[in-house]
């Protein structure tokens, strides 16, 4: 399962702001097996810094399990993935600069090591599970010097990124968190998963199942809490208290009738209290009921919605206790 943030876009991307509790929360979900991190400097119409003759405009961040995720490591010609305090290059930015295992490079003060050199075909192929291209992307002016410019967002060439682990990157300045990818145990339906992953935190999500790829996201919605929710109740209330007056005064004959033989106010009172408990009771329980099955009938009238059904004895005494209440 991929995350992206709920705004990203491939040509204007949003960066995930994750704290250790929402990783950790992800990283003890049943079924999940790894969660991995990948940074990407955002598009931009100067280089990140130069190497020599080299401008390189984009950086990487990875962790440990991302070959796991999009098979990056089979893009290695010679050594490793980067660790900490070490970077890859793709084999024309290497051979352009001399580079070999195990050289050294001095990136804004800190010095990182070449620990791998990588396929150049290999990666301008590479994509994440949501299509995209692995690498990341330049603001490029396409109009001639001293034409206005006109700025167009390109992907860019394996020669003009480098990769580093991810704690350095981040560190650097160069990139911020662009996606999440976490592996789930076989037993777990990723689809499911990826899917509450959406509803509950909102996130973009892409799952892949033996059915294929499904996206998932949030769409526009409503949600209603504190004063806009507390006035309708009020006027529900309210409702119910003209009803309940009006039977009140329709009924004045009956009580006069009752209070002759011998019932005292208390007693009369109890009367219209059961009454009402009764009918609360019974609004309640049919309006829970009806409120959990009108969702199903929903896709029939054109009504896509998702609905969070709270199918328990809490909610259901919670909806009889408001009505009794009412």
């Amino acid at each position: 399962v991929m995350i992206r943030a709920a705004d990203w876009k491939q040509d204007s991307p949003t960066y995930l702001v994750l704290t250790e509790p929402e990783l950790q929360w992800l990283r003890v979900q049943q079924g999940v097996e790894t969660v991995v991190r990948k940074a990407m400097s955002p598009p931009s119409t100067s280089p990140l810094f130069r190497i020599e003759e080299k401008w390189i405009f984009g950086a990487i961040g990875i962790e440990p399990g991302e070959t796991v995720i999009t098979g990056i490591g089979s893009t290695l010609i010679e050594g490793k993935l980067p660790g900490l305090g070490e970077f890859a290059a793709s084999r024309l930015l290497c051979e352009t600069l001399s580079l070999k295992i195990g050289d050294s490079l001095t990136v804004k003060t800190v010095s990182l090591m070449l620990s791998g050199i990588l396929d150049d075909t290999g990666l301008r192929g590479l994509r994440d599970l949501d299509d995209s291209n692995y690498l990341p992307q330049k603001v490029v002016n396409m109009n001639p010097p001293g034409d206005p410019p006109f700025y167009v967002v390109q992907t860019c060439e394996p020669e003009e990124v480098i990769v580093l682990d991810i704690v350095s990157c981040m560190k650097m300045g160069f990139a911020s968190v662009s996606r999440l990818a976490l592996k789930l145990q076989p037993s777990l339906a990723a689809d499911a998963f990826a899917e509450r992953l959406s509803l509950d935190r909102g996130y973009q999500t892409w799952s892949d199942s033996d059915k294929g790829i499904k996206y998932t996201s949030l769409s526009t919605f409503l949600e209603g809490k504190g004063l806009p929710l507390v006035i309708p109740w009020v006027i529900v209330v309210l409702n119910v208290v003209v009803t309940m007056l009006n039977s009140l005064y329709e009924r004045r004959r009956e009580i006069n009738i009752l209070s002759a033989v011998g019932l005292n106010p208390k007693e009369i009172a109890s009367i219209f209290v059961a009454e009402a408990s009764i009918i609360g009771f019974i609004g309640g329980g049919v309006g829970y009921l009806a409120g959990i099955t009108l969702y199903r009938v929903m896709p029939a009238l054109g009504l896509a919605m998702d609905v969070h059904m709270k199918v328990s004895v809490f909610w259901s005494i919670a909806s009889i206790g408001i009505a009794v209440s009412a």
